[in-house]
C-alpha cells in the first residue's frame, strides 16, 4: 500500500464507498457496503469510520482522507456549509472542512452547494457537487447539461469547469411514497421488470395535461385489465421520470449536450425517456464521485502529500501553507518569511515517510529556503508532488531542487514543507519513521 496517495470516501444516505487511490489516480483497493448514514446506529459515525477504513489507516496512517456525501449533512457526522454557486472544483477544495476523529485521524469533508436567488426558490445539493466536479475534470465541452438521477434528481447547467445553476426534482422520493403509502401501490404484485410498461408511462407523461391528473392511471389501468399488477411499478416510474424529463427539457432546451451521471439501471431508464423525447444523451463513465474527490484533493494540495495537507491561502494562488498539526496537540505556529526556523524535537504530527530530516534549515536569501545538511545524517529523498511546492515568482518555498542544487553531499529533502507567503497561520507536521522521532518547526529569532 506504499503507492496509496489518497483515501476517498463517498458516504451517502444508503451506501458507503471508499477507495485507496494511487499516485497515478488508479484504484488500489475498494470498499462498497450498504452502510449509509441511515444505517449507523445512534449516529456513531466515528466508530463506523474506524470499523470501515480504520485497518487501512493503521497500515498507512498519514495518507490524506477526503469524504463527501450526506455524511456532511445535518443528519450526518459533520455538517459543512453550502457554497453559493457558481463554483468549481477549486472552490470546493478551498472550502474543505477539516475534522479530527477520536483516534486522531484527519478527514477533509467536502461542502455542499446551494442557490438562493432573490427572485426564485432556494435549492441545495450534497454529494452531487463532487460527481459534477469529476465529470467536468474529464470533459472539454464549453457548455453542458448534467442530469443526476436519484431520490432527489439534479439538473445542472455547467460552463467550462464551473457550474452556475441547478434544480432538484423529487422523482425518486415521490415514486417511493406513491408505491408504499398510496392507493397506487396496493394493486401491485411481484413480477419481472416490464420495459414496455415503463415506456408506456413515459409516453403518457409526455402528453398534454398535468401529471397530477395522470398518476391515478397507475390504478385505473389495472382495474380495467389494461395494465398487469406486476407492471405498476415500472409504469409509475415511467410517468414520473417522463414528467421530470419533459419539465427539464422545457426549462433548459435541447441545445446543450446532455450527460447522465448515475449507477445501475436508473441511468438506462433516463436514456430511454430522453430518446422518447427525441434527444440523444450520453452516460458518464462509472466512478465520477471518486474522480471528483481526487480532483478536489489535487486542487487542495492533498493528493499525494503523504505527510499532511497543503492548503491554498487564497491570496497568492499557490498551495503555500502546508501540513496539518498533530491531533494530540492541535497546535500551530505562525511562520514569518524573514525568520530562521529550526527543527525542534517535540510532538507535532506525523510524516509517514521513511526519511531523515536535518536538524535545521534557514532562510538563505529572499525567495529561497534550503534544508541545511546535517553531516551526521543522510537524507533519503522521496517524491513530493504537491502543487505549488516549487520556487516560483520569488515565493518562499522549500521543495525538491528548489535551489537548483542536488548532489550526494548537498541534497534537498523532497519531503520539505512549503513556506507561507502571507504570514498566514501555517501548521506543520514532520515525522521520521525510521528513527521514530517527531519534530516541529518552530520560530527562531
Amino acid at each position: 500500500m506504499s503507492d496509496v496517495a489518497l483515501i476517498a470516501i463517498d458516504w451517502g444516505t444508503s451506501s458507503f464507498r471508499a477507495w485507496q487511490v494511487s499516485t497515478d489516480g488508479g484504484v488500489v483497493a475498494e470498499i462498497t457496503t450498504p452502510f449509509g448514514i441511515m444505517s449507523v446506529p445512534d449516529k456513531a459515525f466515528d466508530a463506523a469510520f474506524e470499523a470501515l477504513v480504520g485497518p487501512w489507516l493503521d497500515a498507512i496512517p498519514a495518507v490524506p482522507v477526503i469524504a463527501s456525501g450526506m455524511i456532511t449533512s445535518r443528519t450526518g457526522w459533520v455538517e459543512t456549509p453550502y457554497l453559493p454557486l457558481p463554483i468549481d472544483a477549486g472552490a470546493l477544495a478551498r472550502a474543505l472542512v477539516r475534522h479530527v476523529t477520536d483516534r486522531g485521524r484527519i478527514i477533509h469533508f467536502v461542502t455542499g452547494a446551494a442557490v438562493n436567488p432573490a427572485d426564485g426558490l432556494p435549492d441545495v445539493m450534497r454529494g452531487e457537487e463532487t460527481e459534477i466536479a469529476g465529470l467536468l475534470a474529464t470533459s472539454d465541452v464549453a457548455e453542458a447539461l448534467i442530469v443526476l438521477p436519484g431520490t432527489h434528481s439534479k439538473w445542472v447547467s455547467a460552463t467550462g469547469k464551473t457550474f452556475a445553476s441547478f434544480e432538484t426534482y423529487m422523482t425518486g422520493e415521490i415514486y417511493s411514497v406513491m408505491l408504499g403509502h398510496s392507493t397506487l401501490g396496493r394493486l401491485m404484485t411481484a413480477g419481472p421488470p416490464s420495459p414496455d410498461s415503463f415506456r408506456k408511462g413515459v409516453e403518457v407523461a409526455l402528453t398534454d395535461g398535468s401529471i397530477i391528473g395522470k398518476l391515478f392511471s397507475a390504478r385505473s389501468l389495472v382495474l380495467f385489465d389494461r395494465l398487469e399488477p406486476a407492471a405498476v411499478g415500472d409504469y409509475l416510474s415511467g410517468l414520473l421520470i417522463g414528467e421530470e424529463v419533459r419539465a427539464g427539457l422545457a426549462r433548459h432546451g435541447f441545445e446543450k449536450p446532455i450527460t447522465v451521471i448515475g449507477r445501475g439501471d436508473l441511468v438506462g431508464r433516463y436514456i430511454t425517456a430522453f430518446s422518447l423525447c427525441g434527444v440523444a444523451v450520453r452516460s458518464a463513465e462509472p466512478g465520477m464521485a471518486r474522480t471528483g474527490l481526487v480532483e478536489i484533493a489535487r486542487q487542495a494540495g492533498l493528493f499525494g502529500v503523504t505527510n499532511g495537507t497543503a492548503r491554498d491561502c487564497g491570496k497568492c494562488g499557490l498551495n503555500c501553507s502546508a501540513i496539518v498539526p498533530a491531533p494530540s496537540t492541535g497546535r500551530s505556529m505562525r511562520r514569518l518569511h524573514d525568520r530562521k526556523l529550526r527543527l525542534d524535537p517535540s510532538a507535532l504530527g506525523l510524516l509517514a515517510a521513511p526519511i531523515r530530516v536535518p536538524a535545521t534549515f534557514s532562510s538563505m536569501r529572499s525567495g529561497c529556503r534550503q534544508w541545511q545538511k546535517d553531516p551526521g545524517r543522510k537524507l533519503l529523498p522521496r517524491r513530493f508532488d504537491a502543487p505549488g511546492l516549487t520556487h516560483q515568482k520569488n515565493r518562499h518555498f522549500a521543495g525538491p531542487d528548489h535551489c537548483g542544487r542536488r548532489g550526494p553531499d548537498d541534497q534537498v529533502a523532497d519531503a520539505a514543507v512549503a513556506i507561507g507567503t502571507h504570514n498566514q497561520q501555517v501548521e506543520v507536521r514532520l515525522f521520521d519513521q525510521s528513527a521514530q522521532r517527531r519534530f516541529r518547526l518552530a520560530g527562531q529569532d
